[in-house]
């Protein structure tokens, strides 16, 4: 289909000469000698009879728009390519010396012009960057609104980028590879890091483990220095949960006197090393010890020592309610009965009810010694 940009040329003569242009139209008009010159206005009489021939150029805003492909830089795909070009005439002198009389040859010019600087531009990005790429190109093609040398000017340039069927398969399949790698790199990464954590804290227990070695040696060698009573703090030290026990079998251990012992206990108990819960018991059991005969001496020299005949029955580490109610149930009953002994016999105290007959006087339960106060019976008056 025909779209002229130029009518002519017509001949010039004294009844047609003298036409106005019409809107959007400008008269080129031809000498001679061919030289050219555009006259926007009627000619007068003498300009009809010196030019020759009268050329109409159409001035008005021209566009196209064609589909191309240009390459990326992803070997073997391209990218498809729609460009929206407009134009107009700028100089008809130089329109009509070249003798561009047709938009279609207009088109194949700036086509040419066009497709020589994008194409390069394109091969900077691959198929995967197809919107920075379209993004990029436009921004470069107002370079190309210009003036070009043929008198064309080219008003505005607008460049779409896309992919064909079987580019897109390609590039999905390459995206899912890549998305593939990344999580399974990622998924390596935390494993590797998930190591390192654990072989970190695992030397942090090895550390600490080993400071807790260092530290109970550098305590024995300490107790071992300081005799029983070091020995004694470091293994309730070590084993909280076994003081009483720990106390006990140190009790049942006779190098030291008792008073020792209650000093030692008290001590503890106020370097909080034992609780009082604990100490009670102890402490009970060797006051009471304290008031027996002997007791301050060391076992060897004690009636009660080593060897020696207890008059008391073992003793059981019991709570402090439980440990007076066995003394109690330990005590022994006063005989009864025919051809037994009597309380005076077995060294109960007496004491007279005004009636001549004399009973025992029970001993209350923690009384250790007695003696006789008030008025002496008979008997006794005659026994002093």
């Amino acid at each position: 289909m025909s779209r002229p940009l130029v009518y002519g040329p017509f001949n010039v003569t004294l009844l047609e000469g003298g036409r106005n242009p019409r809107p959007g139209t400008a008269f080129v008009f031809s000498l001679e000698n061919g030289d050219t010159v555009v006259l926007n206005r009627r000619l007068s009489a003498s300009e009809r009879l010196r030019y020759r021939y009268r050329y109409e150029v159409n001035l008005s805003d021209w566009g196209f728009t064609w589909d191309d492909q240009f390459p990326s830089s992803t070997g073997g795909f391209d990218f498809q390519v729609r460009l929206s070009v407009g134009w107009r005439i700028w100089d008809p002198i130089e329109v009509v010396r070249r003798n561009i009389i047709d938009a279609s040859h207009v088109e194949v010019r700036l086509r040419g012009h066009i497709q020589t600087a994008m194409r390069p531009w394109a091969l900077e990005f691959a198929i995967e960057e197809r919107a920075d790429a379209e993004k990029e190109m436009n921004a470069r093609s107002r370079t190309l609104i210009q003036q070009m040398p043929f008198g064309i000017e080219v008003t505005e340039c607008h460049v779409r980028l896309s992919l064909d069927e079987a580019t897109e398969t390609h590039l999905q399949q390459k995206l899912g590879l890549e998305r593939t790698y990344e999580e399974q790199e990622r998924v390596g990464l935390l494993a590797i890091q998930e190591a390192r954590t654990q072989q970190g804290l695992q030397t942090m227990r090895d550390n600490y483990q080993n400071e807790q070695v260092r530290q109970r040696f550098e305590n024995l060698t300490t107790a071992a220095s300081n005799e029983e009573t070091g020995l004694l703090r470091w293994s309730i030290a070590e084993n909280p949960g076994q003081t009483f026990e720990i106390l006990r079998e140190w009790m049942d251990r006779g190098e030291r006197t008792q008073q020792q012992k209650i000093e030692l206990v008290k001590e503890l108990v106020e370097k909080g090393l034992i609780q009082p819960a604990d100490a009670d018991p102890i402490l009970q059991k060797l006051m009471e010890d304290t008031r027996s005969p002997g007791a301050g001496l060391p076992p060897a020299q004690r009636s009660d020592g080593p060897g020696a005949p207890s008059a008391l029955p073992p003793a059981v580490f019991l709570p402090p309610s439980e440990t007076v109610q066995a003394q109690s149930e330990a005590r022994p009953e006063p005989p009864s009965g025919a051809g037994q002994e009597t309380a005076g016999q077995q060294g109960l105290p007496r004491f007279d009810t005004g009636t001549g007959a004399q009973h025992a006087s029970p001993v209350p339960d923690g009384v250790v010694g007695w003696k006789s106060v008030g008025r002496k019976t008979a008997q006794e008056e005659q026994d002093d």
